[in-house]
């Protein structure tokens, strides 16, 4: 017969991604700046757009 002797890791695997997913995401946001100085930096991309020569 089937034996699922395997199909934990596709149980816990995607459980587990997301929980370490969102650590490293808020790990990744701490951050001493306020929102408003995180804007205007990330702003440069918006001037690097498809204008340039």
């Amino acid at each position: 017969g089937n034996k699922y002797t395997s199909i934990w890791i596709y149980m816990v695997a995607p459980i587990l991604g997301a929980i370490l997913g969102a650590l490293s995401y808020n790990m990744i946001r701490l951050t001493d700046k306020p929102v408003r100085e995180i804007t205007q930096t990330g702003s440069f991309l918006k001037s690097q757009g498809p204008s340039r020569s």
